[in-house]
């Protein structure tokens, strides 16, 4: 989207979310607790809503549980989130017939979460909430995988970046934003990364409490150091382990070894096998011939979820990131936004929410776009053979 009105693109919110407004979430399962842990930072929610009996004669989470049609609660000062897998339409259906109008005072879970739930924490409490953000701590990897999303074999740079510049931009990002959802160091090959520990330190000591779910990523064939596990642990990072052993079966057996280090020095472990991946690369996309405005709608219908932290920088698109590193594309002032500037907390809200300055970016016409418009894809982790001069 393109910035018509910096800092008031989203000013007919202001209405809907008023101060101190807060929340009833409509399913004491699950997705309810999901929810009430991703805005635990701020007391907003008042009871859950549920038309089990069972649940409605005590506590769910040490709030009290209402039926649809109790009137112990005036339903008039607050929302709804409606957060079931079953039967949510039929819910929706029954919160309208009490008055509850979708988009003001009723919201479906997963479109809450995505979009107004930015909104809702910024007008109702005055916090600056973020759904995700990202790190990419380096560009070497000791894979080299064709369609790779980091661009890593496009890289001719490849570098393990300097920790204290990211201590310096983890600062100034945690000056500007109260809240974050998903963290998560990526590369490259974080596992390679000689000064893993100290960020996974620095992170847990200074803003675990900022953050709900704390990730770091490794392909799974190179073994953590005792030193690095114990600091994981502590900190209450989960490592997602990616498992390419379909493509890259040489290191199968010591990818199984490495897993179940982690998991037997009590690490958190997500393992993550997927079948295909999407495919992004510059070489297989020209977009040159897009208008403006065809632009802006093809990166708005992009929706990419995450943006990427680097020399206190935040850009609005880790894909695009991955590309000025390799200089496969210029940067301009319209990838970013900088964090050591004195910031109006809406404009950040609106760029983290899709606003630039021209409405896209310029990687935009190289790249075939994240899965919401990308129907291009590739077996994951097909090796490419390394030149015999290259590292």
């Amino acid at each position: 989207m393109k910035w018509t009105n910096c800092g008031h693109e989203f000013d007919m919110y202001k209405d809907i979310f008023t101060q101190g407004k807060k929340i009833l979430i409509y399913g004491a399962g699950t997705l309810g607790t999901e929810l009430l842990k991703k805005v635990s930072f701020v007391d907003c929610v008042e009871a859950f809503i549920d038309n089990s009996t069972e649940k409605q004669s005590k506590n769910f989470c040490g709030l009290p549980v209402y039926a649809s049609f109790d009137t112990k609660i005036d339903f008039d000062k607050y929302i709804v989130v409606v957060a079931v897998e079953k039967d949510r339409k039929l819910l929706m259906q029954q919160m309208r017939t009490l008055g509850f109008k979708d988009g003001i005072s009723l919201f479906e879970y997963s479109s809450f979460v995505d979009f107004y739930l930015t909104l809702y924490m910024w007008f109702s409490w005055g916090k600056v909430y973020f759904y995700s953000v990202c790190i990419n701590v380096t560009t070497k990897c000791n894979f080299n995988c064709h369609g790779c999303l980091a661009l890593v074999p496009k890289n001719k740079f490849a570098c393990h970046y300097d920790s204290k510049m990211f201590m310096s931009s983890l600062d100034s990002f945690f000056q500007h934003v109260d809240y974050v959802d998903i963290f998560q160091m990526s590369g490259g090959e974080t596992f390679l990364y000689p000064d893993h520990k100290i960020l996974v330190d620095y992170i847990g000591e200074n803003y675990r409490h900022k953050i709900n779910y704390l990730y770091t990523t490794t392909n799974g064939s190179i073994a953590a150091s005792k030193e690095l596990m114990d600091s994981l642990k502590k900190n209450r990072f989960t490592v997602i382990v990616d498992d390419y052993t379909d493509s890259v079966q040489e290191y199968a057996d010591k990818f199984e070894r490495n897993l179940s280090l982690l998991v037997s020095n009590g690490v958190s472990v997500m393992r993550n096998k997927v079948d295909k991946w999407i495919d992004i690369l510059p070489d297989n996309c020209d977009n040159s011939h897009f208008t403006e405005d065809e632009l802006v709608h093809y990166y708005g219908a992009c929706s990419l979820p995450w943006i990427d932290l680097l020399r206190n920088r935040l850009y609005s698109c880790t894909f695009a990131s991955y590309a000025i590193r390799a200089s496969l594309v210029e940067e301009t002032p319209n990838d970013y936004i900088d964090l050591t500037e004195d910031l109006d907390p809406m404009k950040l809200i609106e760029f983290r929410l899709g606003y630039t300055k021209k409405g896209y970016l310029d990687f935009c016409k190289l790249c075939q776009g994240y899965i919401a418009i990308n129907k291009f894809s590739i077996t994951p982790a097909v090796q490419i053979k390394k030149s015999k001069n290259k590292e």
